[in-house]
């Protein structure tokens, strides 16, 4: 399970630190304009990770849950 929790961390790190680093660039006063291009794409893959973070996270847990469950209740 340790895996996927630091691909899920890593993931919202980067993300956090993609917002910041574009939002850092441009002021508050300027016109808002379009975004960095490799932003989309860092984005995109970084949400992705989270995904497969989560999910691996949650099925690890379930399973080891599930085995738990039968090592107690089989003879």
């Amino acid at each position: 399970m340790l895996p996927f929790v630091i691909v899920l961390w890593l993931a919202a790190l980067g993300l956090s630190l993609a917002t910041r680093f574009v939002h850092r660039k441009r002021s508050i006063f300027q016109d808002s304009g379009p975004r960095p291009r490799w932003h989309t794409a860092a984005v995109i893959v970084l949400m992705i990770l989270a995904l497969v973070g989560g999910v691996g996270g949650t099925v690890a847990v379930v399973r080891a849950g599930h085995s738990g469950a039968q090592a107690v209740w089989t003879e």
